[in-house]
């Protein structure tokens, strides 16, 4: 996931920090701040590797249930 941050120096900390406290397993692999061009804010730049874990049991739908998806699971990243 590729993720642009703007805005007071706190802010854009702790939006970061709570990404990185979020439930599912996750890495930054890139985070870059610089000042942006009114020297009054940041920008931060990120790319997140998010990783979650398919349910032991999958449930099968309900007769009568759309069926969502039907696309290639695995990286975003291109």
């Amino acid at each position: 996931m590729r993720l642009r941050l703007e805005g007071p120096f706190d802010a854009v900390y702790r939006c970061l920090a709570r990404i990185e406290g979020l439930e599912q397993m996750s890495r930054f692999r890139r985070v870059e701040i610089r000042r942006a061009e009114d020297g009054r804010r940041v920008v931060a730049d990120a790319d997140i590797l998010v990783f979650y874990l398919p349910q032991e049991t999958p449930v099968p739908p309900a007769a009568g249930d759309k069926v969502q998806g039907g696309g290639k699971t695995g990286s975003t990243e291109g």
